[in-house]
């Protein structure tokens, strides 16, 4: 039987090593050349110390696409996203520290760069075991930036932070004259507004999911595995034939699309396929005009294979067009295809 004793040994045995990991996390930030810290979902309430964080390290913020969002407003430190709509200068900024400050999010995922640097961990215990090269800390997150400011020395050396924010603005400056295309918040918002309440999502990792996931069943696969996605979303709809299945993908790999079109047309099962195709915004009209995509030359186009399989297509490039174009393929009996083509923030016409 536990005792009062045992208790209070338990409660000072923790703080001991609470304590320790602070110190630890302290010793790694100040002793570092430059620091990232990237500030992902559930940061919008802790904004305060996320900035104070970010003043006494000079540390750039990047985040994920869709989440911290009201973090990223008026954020001065903010270099932009990471994840499957990638922005280079989010991604670089996190390639370029020696030290990572990740806060509520699942370490070890595939497009954080922890490898060969120390990680300071920084999440809600819901968030998982963390995978971090460095120091975990995990209990409430505002409680334990509060705890580790005082630990650390005000850097006055702002080139890191400077290097950044100035890439992030010109980057900004060159895309705004050049995105077009639909709005993926938009597009989230719209899919979560017109679909039956009872829909399954199956959804590729990255995709923010704040519009569609809530009171939903949502499947969430690893970025880019699209074959995957579509066999997920083809065994929930076998299991459930009257029921709604929606799946959600990124375009980076247009060989897997084409032949998860083909998988679609055998089926005949009215799964939704909705692609957030940011392909055909990067390329030139040469490109294009040979249908040209990242994954190789001379594909034919998603929808014109899907057409050929027998299975209702769609491609949508304007926001006005969006929801009839969702309407009728939800109200398709059989099996759909959206090719809806999203701005893009990331050129990959460069090879990047």
């Amino acid at each position: 039987m536990s005792t009062a004793f045992d208790d209070r040994t338990n409660r000072s045995a923790s703080a001991r090593e609470r304590s320790r990991a602070l110190d630890a996390a302290a010793g790694l930030l100040n002793s570092a050349r430059a620091v990232t810290i990237l500030a992902a979902s559930g940061t919008d309430a802790i904004r305060e110390p996320l900035m104070e964080l970010a003043c006494v390290l000079q540390a750039p913020i990047a985040h994920r696409d869709g989440d911290g969002d009201e973090t990223r407003s008026g954020n001065p430190y903010d270099v932009g996203s990471i994840g499957w709509r990638r922005m280079a200068v989010g991604d670089e900024a996190l390639m370029d520290a020696d030290v990572l400050v990740v806060i509520c999010e699942p370490v070890g995922c595939g497009d954080i760069p922890v490898h060969a640097r120390p990680v300071i961990h920084i999440h809600r215990p819901s968030c998982g075991p963390a995978r971090a090269v460095g120091v975990d800390l995990h209990g409430g997150v505002a409680e334990a930036i509060e705890d580790l400011l005082p630990r650390l020395v005000q850097r006055f050396d702002k080139s890191h932070l400077t290097r950044w924010l100035s890439k992030y603005a010109d980057e900004k400056q060159v895309w705004a004259g050049r995105m077009t295309g639909l709005d993926v918040d938009f597009v989230i918002a719209e899919l979560g507004r017109l679909a039956e309440h009872e829909a399954v999502f199956v959804v590729d990792a990255g995709i923010p999911l704040s519009s569609i996931a809530r009171d939903r069943r949502c499947i969430q696969e690893d970025r880019g595995r699209t074959l995957q996605s579509l066999r997920s979303a083809i065994g929930a709809q076998t299991i459930e034939l009257d029921r709604q299945v929606i799946a959600v993908v990124g375009s980076d790999d247009r060989r897997a699309l084409l032949c998860a079109v083909e998988l679609l047309g055998t089926s005949r099962l009215p799964v939704k396929l909705v692609v957030l195709d940011s392909t055909g915004l990067t390329f030139s009209a040469e490109d294009l005009a040979g249908r040209r995509h990242p994954s190789g030359p001379d594909l034919p186009d998603l929808t014109d294979e899907a057409l050929y399989h027998g299975v209702f297509a769609r491609r949508v490039e304007r926001a006005e067009d969006l929801e009839d174009a969702l309407l009728d393929a939800f109200d398709c009996a059989g099996p759909a295809v959206l090719d809806l083509v999203v701005a893009t923030t990331r050129s990959r016409a460069g090879g990047t």
